[in-house]
């Protein structure tokens, strides 16, 4: 293999014209008349004028696309080549050369379009047969609606059109239409751009562009040859900035940015820089409303936020504040909803298995209530595939049957007047029947697949009922499970918050349901003796899984068991003669409830016995993060699986496509989501007495809560604490000196003991794998536990002949980092040896998780590298790729990426340093290569690329290294073990 080279793109092909050079026959003739004159008779059809244009070597723009004299003055070697003679317009250095990396076009930025459009790179585009990014966007990219350049926002400049009412003929999108210089070309593009403001205070600029001189304001502001003189918005002063920060103003003098906005976009709006005199931008971007829309994609920065929120609320005064809706209305609204369903009903009428197999029994009593049954039951049809068979309990005098049969059939209807209380007719309604009930109050409406998702929970072990999520007609939860304490008192869970809140978003155990739907197995509460007095359902409701707990089953909350009803500012279970009844009836089981006071109504929220874990970690843990956050996730997982009640408490907000989503965790684990460090104090303290164990993820995490802890002490376990030490930056530093030939044994002493140096407030002391915990002991004298990790090893994967291609997956969490250098080592030196001697189509795809800050645009325009977007789960690449690389030099913590690879029988070559982590052996688990020598790393990617034998040898090996080290029941066991014996003290060395 030769030396690494510098890559280029390629020239289109043969044949093949790139939008930006298809001749624009009107605009060339009035573009260049003068030349046209002087050496043609002006007579040309289209056809000989671009037959005129290819003869004279193509060497002028052929359309409004490329602007010669903007591409002339930005480009100094170029105006030099021109001056030389070298070549004679900047078009042709752009045809010839320039397309491959300059921008054509003052409104157009190629290293912004494949920023902003990750799943684009030039080997992608050239792949799909374009010339470049700006050709890909002239054909289909400007339709598509992506972006460009900073100062062109198709959504923007949609709205302004539409706002003008002005509509574009032909295919393309909105780029070529504000270029053609119509009305369009008076519009905004983006928030940083004010045209109508600019126009009113440069005037000399509009008399410009009325001369001709430019195409529009916009054409103005971005090419004059006074940068500093003009302000783009009255929301940026160019002089305040300058004057503010006078390392911008050396920058700019520098020629480094064009002028002090230009800095601004780049740096200062990410920096929290002040855009003018008044506006504090740090502490307006600090705040959640303009976080998220952010980090969304809404806006491209804060500052367009805040100019978006400013041009909102000239029109506030003309905007109708919304008014909730009473109970009142919200029952009429459904009510109506419910009218207008009953002609299609009549024709169509609703059926349930009267006479059948069915899955689940639903008791529905009802007193005089029509619409509001046909609400519920024709939510009930739709909520479920499961067969359904309906008992109607008639607790009224109306001739139930005849007045719902035309519209539903298939019920059983049980008379209620003979008996004397609702438990009996209940009793009656169950008669015969076995398996699940579902019991509901008309007018409640079951989600799409509540009833599914409660059937699941109660079919879990132990499982005896299951109470539901009741939301209001306002929009916010009524019920999410209830308490009932030692005298009798109930309470609901959750009243008053959004629905899925952090409180209430996960299963857990309770102590039952009263208003919400509840799902419950009838041979649990058949023949019981309960008080007479509870007359109401909802005070039945809670009898009947006090009755089930009685039995010896569990009753749990899912809030998927999600349901909608009337808004109750009370409950029948507040009722002081409830209470009594419940407290003589359940005496003995009551008598192991918390009593009713403050500082025990959140232990009463968690039914369960287990053992109560707070996991405190500074971002919430996701496998698509990777790394250290991805085995975080697999210990909480753990935890769920052993059994451990688990609350998650994120120290830091992270918002936008790389959060956390509920899915990412255990359906019976909380996460605290919301409140971040400055609220831990008061969370400790309205949790006081409820946790059993304290799981600290990772020494920073420990450091930073320390004082906390100290403060809440009074409620929290003083011999169950942990730290899991995770990644430690002292180890990671270490080893990038001993590669420059510096080993500096005081230095890494002084580093670990900062790092550590807080590990005195625990009982248990967690390493990720031996070497760090020979590091941990050097340093502090601990004698931690290995806690190592966990992967999961799939059945059967792909063969040899079934894989393609290199994956790197490993998490780049800033630039410059361990990974980051790797990777930036590896393309830029080894892919271009790679590139001459792998197969057609084998690709290099990045697909670990990439922090904000890493900039990949270079990397994307080496040969064979697709197009970089970070997936949430790797587990589709891991069993497609044929070999893992991981070239990072040093690390500071275990590769997960690579192991978790390995599971999948993804062979990887690797660095030394992080084999020698792992323990494992070159030519046995993995191949072994210094990334730090180029040649050999691609020599090492090639041989087990091609080698078929060596690669099943090395696939095998790989996955017995993951069963004997990483195996997810010991990893369980581990976890179990620590938590349980967390009162052990730690050993000193």
């Amino acid at each position: 293999m030769e030396n690494a080279y510098v890559p280029e793109a390629s020239q289109p092909d043969d044949g093949y014209t790139p939008q930006w050079a298809i001749m624009d026959a009107p605009w060339f003739r009035e573009r260049y008349r003068e030349r046209l004159e002087a050496a043609t008779d002006g007579s040309l059809t289209d056809a000989a004028l671009e037959d005129f244009w290819r003869a004279e070597g193509m060497e002028f723009a052929p359309n409004r696309l490329f602007d010669e004299a903007w591409y002339v003055s930005v480009n100094a070697d170029v105006r030099a080549g021109i001056g030389l003679g070298i070549f004679g317009t900047g078009f042709m250095h752009y045809r010839e050369s320039g397309f491959a990396r300059r921008d054509p076009h003052w409104l157009f930025s190629e290293g912004h379009y494949f920023r902003r459009n990750p799943d684009l790179t030039l080997t992608a585009v050239q792949r799909a047969g374009y010339a470049n990014g700006y050709d890909h966007y002239l054909a289909i990219g400007d339709e598509d609606g992506r972006s460009a350049h900073p100062f062109f926002d198709p959504g923007v400049f949609r709205v302004s059109c539409e706002e003008a009412r002005l509509a574009h003929d032909g295919h393309y999108g909105g780029y070529r239409f504000f270029l053609e210089a119509g009305p369009a070309a008076s519009l905004r593009t983006s928030w940083y751009f004010d045209p109508e403001w600019y126009g009113r205070t440069y005037p000399a600029a509009s008399a410009a562009v009325d001369e001709g001189h430019y195409v529009n304001l916009l054409h103005h502001y971005l090419t004059n040859a006074a940068p500093e003189a003009f302000d783009p918005n009255p929301y940026f002063s160019e002089a305040f900035y300058l004057a503010t920060y006078p390392d911008v103003a050396g920058t700019v003098r520098q020629g480094t940015f064009r002028n002090g906005f230009a800095h601004f976009m780049a740096h200062g709006v990410h920096e929290g820089r002040r855009p003018c005199e008044g506006l504090d931008l740090g502490a307006y971007a600090a705040r959640s409303d303009v976080r998220i829309p952010v980090a969304d994609g809404r806006f491209p920065d804060a500052f367009a936020c805040w100019i978006a929120d400013t041009l909102r609320q000239t029109d506030a005064s003309t905007t109708v504040p919304a008014v909730p809706l009473s109970d009142a209305q919200t029952t009429f609204l459904v009510a109506e909803h419910t009218r207008t369903m009953l002609p299609v009903l009549a024709r169509t009428p609703i059926h349930f298995h009267a006479h059948q197999e069915y899955d689940v029994t639903v008791v529905l009593p009802v007193r005089d209530t029509f619409l509001p049954v046909i609400a519920t039951l024709v939510a009930l049809h739709g909520s479920t595939s499961a067969r359904i068979a309906v008992t109607v309990l008639n607790c009224g005098s109306v001739d139930l049957k005849a007045e719902l049969h035309p519209f539903v059939r298939g019920m059983r209807y049980v008379s209620c007047r003979r008996t004397n209380t609702l438990k009996a007719c209940i009793d009656a309604a169950l008669e015969g029947k076995t398996g699940p009930v579902l019991l509901l109050e008309p007018g409640v409406r079951l989600s799409y697949g509540a009833l599914d998702a409660a059937l699941d929970t109660l079919r879990q072990r132990h499982v005896g009922a299951v109470a539901g999520q009741l939301v209001g007609g306002e929009g916010t939860v009524i019920e999410a499970g209830i308490s009932v304490f030692r005298d009798g008192t109930v309470e609901r869970c959750g009243y008053g918050l959004e629905p899925f809140a952090s409180e209430i978003g996960f299963a857990r155990a309770c102590h039952g349901g009263g208003n919400a739907p509840l799902l419950l197995d009838a041979d649990l509460v058949r023949n019981a003796d309960l008080p007479a007095s509870l007359t109401e359902w909802a005070a039945l409701m809670v009898a009947l899984c006090l009755l089930v707990t009685e039995r010896g089953a569990q009753v749990r909350y899912e809030p998927g068991f999600l349901a909608y009803g009337p808004s109750r500012s009370s409950s029948a279970t507040s009722a002081s003669s409830v209470s009594a009844a419940l407290r003589d009836r359940f005496r003995r089981l009551l008598g192991s409830h918390p009593l009713g006071v403050d500082s025990m109504r959140e232990r009463a929220r968690w039914a369960s016995k287990g053992s109560h874990v707070l996991f405190l970690c500074e971002r919430l843990p996701a496998p698509h993060l990777g790394g250290m956050f991805a085995r975080d996730g697999d210990i909480i997982a753990a935890m769920a699986r052993a059994g451990l009640c688990v609350t998650v408490y994120s120290l830091d907000e992270v918002i936008g496509p790389t959060a956390p989503l509920v899915a990412d965790f255990p359906l019976t684990v909380e996460v605290i989501r919301h409140r971040f460090h400055a609220g831990l104090p008061d969370f400790l303290h309205e949790r006081a007495d409820v946790f059993d164990c304290i799981w600290f993820a990772g020494h920073r995490t420990l450091r930073r809560v320390q004082v906390d802890i100290h403060r809440m002490a009074s409620g929290l376990p003083q011999a169950n604490m942990v730290l899991d030490v995770g990644r430690m930056g002292a180890i990671e530093g270490h080893r990038r000196r001993l590669i420059g030939g510096l080993d500096d044994r005081s230095r890494l002493l002084t580093d670990l003991q900062a790092d550590i140096g807080d590990d005195w407030l625990c009982q248990s002391v967690l390493a990720l794998q031996n070497e760090d915990a020979a590091f941990i002991r050097y340093a502090s004298g601990v004698e931690p536990l290995t806690l190592g990790m966990s992967a999961a090893e799939p059945v059967n994967v792909p063969t040899f002949e079934g894989r393609s291609g290199l994956l790197h997956a490993l998490p780049l969490y800033g630039p410059g980092d361990a990974v980051h250098d790797g990777l930036d080592l590896f393309v830029r030196h080894s892919m271009p040896m790679l590139d001459r001697v792998l197969p057609e189509g084998a690709t290099l795809r990045i697909a670990g998780f990439r922090a904000d800050g890493v900039d990949l645009l270079g990397l994307s325009y080496y040969p064979r590298v697709d197009p970089i977007v970070s997936a949430r789960d790797l587990s589709i690449l891991y069993a497609k790729s044929r070999v893992m690389v991981a070239p990072s030099r040093v690390s500071a913590g275990l590769p997960y990426e690579v192991v978790r690879a390995a599971g999948f029988g993804l062979p990887a070559v690797i660095g030394r340093d992080l084999a020698a982590q792992l323990g494992w052996e070159s030519n046995v688990s993995c191949l072994v290569a210094d990334p730090g020598i180029p040649q050999e790393f691609a020599e090492a990617v090639l041989r087990l690329y091609e080698d078929a034998d060596l690669w099943r040898r090395l696939s095998d090996g790989a996955r017995q290294a993951v069963r004997k080290a990483a195996d997810p029941g010991g990893f369980a066991a581990r976890i179990r073990q620590i938590v349980s014996n967390g009162g052990v003290e730690v050993r000193r060395a």
